[in-house]
């Protein structure tokens, strides 16, 4: 849940979901990557959470979705016929 002083700070709004000025970066751990045509990225990351706050990092230095796209493509290059989606162990 967004708070209101919050989501005046966003920079845009898509049904939903708030995209926000990019000023901290978070650690994120998640399960699976998937392709996903109903997201403005392509993809969903599945049952994503917060590992950290990474205050060492700008939001310069934060990955992009090429680098999502990068994990997925060679994952998936790796396994061939074992569907869309890629694993991640988390530690």
């Amino acid at each position: 849940m967004i708070s209101r002083g919050e989501s005046r700070r966003s920079a845009q709004r898509f049904g939903g979901t708030y995209e926000a000025e990019p000023r901290i970066v978070c650690e994120l751990a998640f399960d699976f990557i998937r392709k996903n045509q109903r997201t403005e990225a392509g993809y969903t990351l599945g049952a994503p959470r917060i590992r950290r706050i990474r205050w060492d990092l700008g939001s310069e230095e934060a990955n992009t979705l090429a680098d999502i796209e990068r994990l997925y493509r060679e994952d998936m290059e790796g396994r061939e016929g074992s569907g869309d989606a890629i694993h991640i162990p988390t530690r």
